[in-house]
């Protein structure tokens, strides 16, 4: 028994000295304190209060009335209720890391007023944070804190109510003085289940537009001047220094306005016709018809119209019209209109419309459009118009239209129309053309237009061939029957000099006959060396074979050719002449002295592998 005994009294020991230290890690004047006043001066309930609070007040002596007695009990209430009580609002009291600074109020003028106090949730009396307190009609506006004071002051009111605002809560209208200080604590009573679904619903509308600009990083504050409306507040006009600082002040972010004008830059819930800012302009929700600003245009909800800005736009939701800045645009969601700017254009929704971009544009979704960029354009999704880049253009899946690039085309899935690359063009099925140095494909169903060409279910084919001048000749042919390269190699060997050495490329179609006949027609180049590569002997051929596929990758072929030999004299080795290789001449001639030209029609036979 005596050991529970002793164990009880080290818990409530632990747990007496935890709430201290929770205490006085508060700010003075949000402590809470139970102390009793039996005819006690104010200096003597100071004093005690200092005592029980553990800090100290600071304030000129002749403030503090010591005539009147005071005899009341505060139980479990903060140090600012409890001055609140004792002052009425003749003192004002600020902290001061452990002090409380006191100081006479200062004189209202006429008609000036002061309300403050704190925020309670009428259910549990628990103070509710960042309640927003407002005069609808001057747009003055505070916010409870974190421990659930506000403290707001109104100039001239018009009328002698107040608005109270808090998510999850019933709005509420609080009635004021005319003039003078009023301490008046707020009691919000909160909603039911049926009001509190209608409420998150609406709140997360909210909620996603601040998401949408949460590169902004938004205090907690204005997060909850934005939660706290469920409709936001509507009028005509604002004219903002900078956030916050400007005709609808804290209330700026929930408020829609006609027309906005930012000195250096400003914060509104969003525009009805016309924004203009000096540095930025920054907007929760919806912007219409015209916004400019010198550095930067930041808009979470949807647009129409026309935005500029000298470096960069940025839409968190979808834009229709034009969008044009010194350096890059950014839409998150659809797009419709025309983006121009400096450097790059982004859009990660379906867009319609047109990309112009000294560097990049990219676009991730499905869309219709024309991207017109210095170095490069991305289209993610299925996609039809028109690319036309410096450096390249990629389609990450169906692309219709064309393709122009510099350097390279890429399309990742089906092409449908024509592409033309300065080095290569890369795309699956093709229903079209292309044309460019090297192009790749799965299959295509027009012209693969280039030096080589490869199409993975087109013509792939070695051909092993003999004929009047080479002996021993080896090709590759690639591309497709309608259009194919073929790359050529081939030798003649000499007894008594050194062999003969071909180099040579060439270009063909091929016309079906049947499954296993074919005739194919082949215009060629080649070189002949013999001793060094610089020897000037060229060799031409125009080929015509029949083909017969004796099996499936197997086939035999042969068929006449007309040929003309180029040949420098200069090149001639003792012992044998090149121009000595041709069976006979149809035409012969030297010119210059130097060149000899030689032509004939021969043949060859060839075998083939597929």
């Amino acid at each position: 028994m005596e050991r529970v005994a002793i164990s009880i009294f080290f818990i409530a020991i632990c747990s007496l000295f935890s709430w201290s230290q929770e205490n006085n890690v508060l700010p003075p004047l949000e402590r809470s304190l139970s102390i009793k006043l039996v005819s006690n001066s104010a200096k003597e309930a100071l004093k005690i209060m200092e005592d029980q609070g553990k800090f100290s007040f600071a304030f000129k002596t002749d403030i503090v009335d010591s005539s009147h007695r005071l005899s009341r009990t505060y139980q479990n209430q903060t140090t600012r209720e409890i001055l609140d009580d004792i002052f009425q609002g003749e003192i004002t009291y600020s902290n001061k890391g452990n002090y409380i600074l006191l100081k006479k109020s200062p004189k209202l003028k006429v008609q000036e007023v002061i309300i403050e106090g704190y925020v309670f949730d009428l259910t549990t009396g628990e103070k509710i944070t960042y309640a927003t307190i407002y005069d609808t009609v001057s747009f003055t506006s505070t916010i409870s804190n974190e421990y659930g004071h506000y403290s707001l002051k109104l100039s001239n009111p018009e009328e002698a109510y107040l608005n109270v605002k808090k998510i999850g809560y019933r709005d509420t209208s609080l009635r004021i003085a005319k003039s003078g200080t009023e301490i008046i604590s707020i009691r919000l009573q909160p909603l039911n289940t049926d009001s509190l679904v209608s409420y998150d619903k609406d709140s997360s509308y909210s909620l996603s537009k601040i998401k949408n600009i949460k590169f902004l990083k938004i205090s907690d504050e204005r997060k909850a001047n934005i939660l706290n409306f469920k409709d936001q507040l509507k009028t005509k006009l604002q004219v903002s220094l900078i956030p916050s600082i400007g005709t609808n002040g804290l209330l700026s972010s929930s408020t829609a306005v006609d027309y906005s004008f930012n000195i250096f830059g400003g914060i509104t819930g969003g525009v009805r016709k016309l924004e203009i800012g000096g540095f930025f302009n920054i907007d929760v929700d919806s912007v219409h018809y015209f916004q400019i600003a010198g550095f930067l245009n930041a808009v979470g909800g949807y647009q129409h119209g026309l935005q500029f800005a000298g470096f960069t736009n940025l839409n968190y939701d979808s834009f229709k019209g034009g969008q044009f800045s010194g350096f890059l645009n950014f839409v998150r969601k659809d797009f419709h209109g025309i983006q121009a700017s400096g450097f790059g254009n982004v859009t990660l929704g379906k867009f319609n419309g047109i990309q112009a971009a000294g560097f990049f544009n990219v676009n991730t979704n499905s869309s219709r459009l024309i991207q017109l960029a210095g170095f490069y354009n991305y289209a993610g999704n299925n996609s039809t118009g028109i690319q036309i880049a410096g450096f390249m253009n990629f389609a990450g899946k169906n692309f219709k239209g064309s393709q122009l690039a510099g350097f390279l085309n890429y399309t990742r899935k089906d092409f449908k129309g024509i592409q033309v690359a300065g080095f290569l063009n890369i795309a699956s099925n093709v229903k079209g053309s292309q044309l460019s140095f090297i192009n790749i494909n799965d299959t295509i169903s027009g012209i693969p237009i280039g030096f080589f060409s490869y199409s993975r279910k087109g013509l792939h084919q070695i051909e092993l061939s003999t004929n009047e001048i080479l002996p021993l000749q080896l090709a590759f042919k690639t591309g497709i029957n309608s259009f194919y390269n073929s790359f050529i190699g081939g030798i003649r060997t000499n007894r008594n000099s050194a062999p003969i050495w071909a180099f040579g490329y060439g270009i063909g179609t091929s016309v079906r006959f049947s499954d296993k006949s074919r005739m194919y027609f082949d215009l060629q180049a080649m070189s002949l060396q013999q001793n060094k590569f610089s020897d000037g002997n060229n060799l031409g051929k125009l080929t015509i074979s029949y083909q017969y596929q004796i099996k499936k990758k197997f086939a035999i072929s042969g068929g006449p050719s007309f040929n003309i030999l180029s040949v420098k004299n200069a090149s001639l080795t003792p012992g044998i002449k090149l121009v000595g290789i041709t069976p006979y001449s149809l035409y012969s001639n030297t010119f210059a002295k130097d060149t000899n030209v030689q032509m004939w029609i021969g043949g060859h036979i060839a075998l083939r592998l597929f």
